[in-house]
């Protein structure tokens, strides 16, 4: 997310890279842009205000919660599916992803097969992965 000049990255949760193949029923499926639209329609639902974490990444992204319309985007986006709560950094989300596997939504539907961003990463920074 951008606001202004500043761009932020959410607080609590991983999701797929752009380059990052998943799988939907044994074929490929491009899951960051399934992921990205998610989250393109979290943040059209009205204003948004992020609260920093206090935190940047290493390409200076601060970390946030941000919400519209009292609605947590972090919260909703691992609850869609298309984001996993990232453990390392807040068990705040554990009970939304436990919800979305519940549900059989986004990443967790039946037939689709994924790898957790973070391992994906890990395994192809050699290739430049982001």
């Amino acid at each position: 997310l951008a606001i202004g000049k500043t761009r932020m990255i959410l607080w609590g949760l991983d999701a797929p890279e752009r380059s990052q193949q998943c799988k939907l029923q044994g074929k490929p499926w491009t899951c960051w842009n399934v992921a990205a639209r998610a989250l393109q329609i979290l943040v059209a639902n009205g204003p948004i205000r992020c609260e920093n974490k206090g935190q940047a990444d290493v390409f200076k992204r601060i970390y946030a919660i941000c919400t519209a319309n009292n609605v947590n985007i972090n919260e909703a986006f691992v609850r869609s599916g298309m984001a996993l709560a990232l453990r390392e950094q807040s068990d705040a989300y554990v009970s939304a992803e436990d919800d979305a596997r519940e549900r059989s939504v986004g990443l967790w539907q039946a037939e689709a097969e994924f790898i957790n961003p973070w391992e994906w990463r890990r395994n192809n920074a050699s290739n430049g992965a982001r």
